[in-house]
């Protein structure tokens, strides 16, 4: 968040628009907004977001105040325009305005990069309260972003002057931000194609960086000075990776995105899957949007798991397993004593008592470890939003520390991407 010494220097700059600018009206860390003289509220029964023409009245402010009364919907404004295109304007209210119960924005407090305009306050009170036009009223601050900025704001409140009713209505004609495949013009497409591997007919740039652009063969080009293809590695797994700026990203995810779309956390589609069972064939004909399920039930198809016995790395074996189930299910024997009797780690006989691993063995005795570790619930929504937060490289501890869970628990849901 921009301090006010930082605020004034880049009105200065013009990279932030304030206008009229009082200098007068910085504080520590925001710049202080003023009412507008003009207030409507809306005259209708029901507010119905698919209408056009909701109904309103429009309010003029006398110089002696106008009194709110509670349970109505007041649309105000302020009198200056903000905006920027290098930094995110958020709104606030005033301490001293809501110690007189005045909440001058109900949730609308996000700009969007590039958005110019004055500010539509939605005004509520739980009881009357005088306001006066030019009154300070709410608060302006301005927060530094991260990643490429490829497309700012030119939406529907574009520009916007006093107070602006709603047009949610018009969300059904607003185009996504970004559309897939972002596929490449015909010209720089064929300029490129001769960099790819063989069998490229598509090249698409990556959703969130147009500096960078994938061929559905797998083929990710660096577009920075002279267009060329990046180097790929791998790591033990054999899936392939490039390094793009600070970040290593698998190869097989670059193509998805490109050319798939996003993950969808929600519905557990956030796997891509090899269809054939090779780590190494990034091809868009050999990837797709799965479960962690038919992940692994690809797996074992094409032989790439070995399961049981026949795993040699491992320690047990179906009788030692289902003896320890056995042990664990007549005794309640701890995972310690466990462990040291079949000489694994405590983790290890964990996973077998809650069925993680060695899975195959029906032996109907369900989970058998239900105590000794504290379970951490996280909504669905937090794990999506954690689950983007690991795809665009964010520290594990940091979201760790962030969301109050042990790290092992971040490294977890790292495992389903």
């Amino acid at each position: 968040m921009l301090t006010g010494s930082e605020i004034i220097k880049q009105v200065l700059c013009g990279r932030i628009r304030i206008s009229p600018f009082d200098i007068n009206r910085i504080g520590p860390n925001s710049y202080d907004l003023t009412l507008s003289q003009k207030l409507i509220v809306y005259d209708e029964d029901v507010l119905d977001p698919r209408n056009e023409n909701l109904k309103t009245n429009e309010i003029i402010i006398p110089d002696s105040g106008f009194v709110l009364c509670p349970n109505i919907l007041y649309l105000g404004s302020s009198v200056e325009s903000t905006g920027s295109s290098h930094y995110v304007p958020m709104l606030h209210g005033r301490s001293s305005a809501a110690r007189l119960g005045i909440c001058a924005h109900i949730a609308a407090g996000l700009g969007d990069i590039g958005w110019y305009g004055q500010w539509t306050l939605e005004i509520i009170v739980p009881h009357k309260v005088r306001i006066y036009p030019g009154m300070r009223i709410c608060q302006v601050t301005f927060e530094e972003i991260t990643g490429l900025v490829q497309n700012r704001y030119q939406g529907k409140y574009q520009d916007q002057k006093d107070p602006t009713p709603s047009k949610i209505w018009m969300d059904k004609l607003r185009k996504s931000q970004y559309s897939y495949p972002m596929l490449l013009d015909e010209e720089i497409y064929v300029s490129l194609r001769d960099l790819c591997s063989q069998g490229t007919s598509k090249i698409s740039y990556l959703p969130w960086d147009k500096r960078y652009c994938v061929s559905d063969m797998g083929d990710v080009i660096s577009l920075i000075s002279k267009p060329k293809v990046l180097k790929t590695f791998t790591r033990d797994n054999d899936y392939k990776l490039v390094q793009i700026v600070d970040n290593k990203i698998y190869v097989h995810r670059l193509v998805a995105a490109a050319f798939l779309g996003g993950p969808y956390f929600d519905s557990q589609m956030h796997i891509v899957r090899h269809l054939d069972g090779n780590p190494r064939n990034n091809s868009l004909s050999n990837l797709c949007y799965g479960t962690e399920k038919e992940n692994s039930d690809d797996s074992k198809r094409h032989g790439s798991t070995l399961v049981g016995s026949e795993n040699h790395q491992s320690k047990l074996n179906e009788e030692k397993v289902i003896k320890i189930r056995k042990i664990r299910h007549e005794s309640k024997a701890t995972l310690h004593d466990l462990a040291v009797e079949f000489n694994v780690s405590e983790e290890s006989i964990r996973r077998v008592l809650q069925r993680k691993t060695w899975g195959h063995l029906d032996d109907g005795l369900g989970n058998l470890c239900r105590m000794g570790y504290k379970p951490y619930q996280l909504s669905d929504e937090e794990k999506s939003d954690i689950m983007q937060r690991l795809l665009n490289g964010e520290p594990r501890s940091v979201i760790a520390a962030e969301y109050g869970v042990p790290k092992r628990v971040i490294h977890h849901l790292a495992t389903k991407i």
